[in-house]
């Protein structure tokens, strides 16, 4: 973000750091709900059981990718740095979280199996995002055998 805030977007830098940060924290903290309910899931509690499937799936992940691939689709659209497509369909991306989100808030039946086309989605762009940043480092700034940062 740092090259987006030298650009002269700060704002933009800042949300996506901000958005970048929150997406960590619920991601641990749903994979730590995740984690604790398999330990209980085969417990005489069911009362725990609940409680955990609650917050695991109540958790707002999707809201977090969404605000991630919009701020960093608007990143990239705004400095020009990565490839236009990828600005463009990270935008798209997000709206397909977000209209996941609402999707979850009618009911679990609305969203069926395509939670796993949304995660896999997701991944696609992270792969090409990461291509794309590793292709715009240039060389001479990269460390490599025998230099130093």
């Amino acid at each position: 973000m740092v090259v987006v805030w030298r650009a002269g977007h700060e704002t933009t830098a800042v949300a996506a750091l901000v958005a970048g940060t929150v997406f960590l924290a619920l991601g641990f903290m749903s994979t730590a709900a995740e984690t604790a309910l398999v330990g209980v899931a085969e417990s005489n509690e069911p009362g725990a059981v609940d409680a955990l499937n609650q917050l695991q799936g109540r958790t707002p992940v999707v809201w977090s990718v969404a605000a991630l691939a919009a701020t960093i689709s608007l990143a990239i659209l705004r400095t020009g740095l990565l490839w236009r497509w990828l600005g463009i369909s990270g935008l798209v991306l997000a709206g397909v979280f977000l209209l996941a989100s609402v999707s979850n808030l009618v009911g679990r039946g609305v969203e069926g199996g395509y939670s796993l086309v949304g995660a896999g989605l997701f991944i696609v762009w992270m792969v090409a995002l990461s291509a794309g940043l590793w292709r715009a480092v240039p060389a001479t700034t990269a460390p490599g055998p025998g230099r130093t940062p």
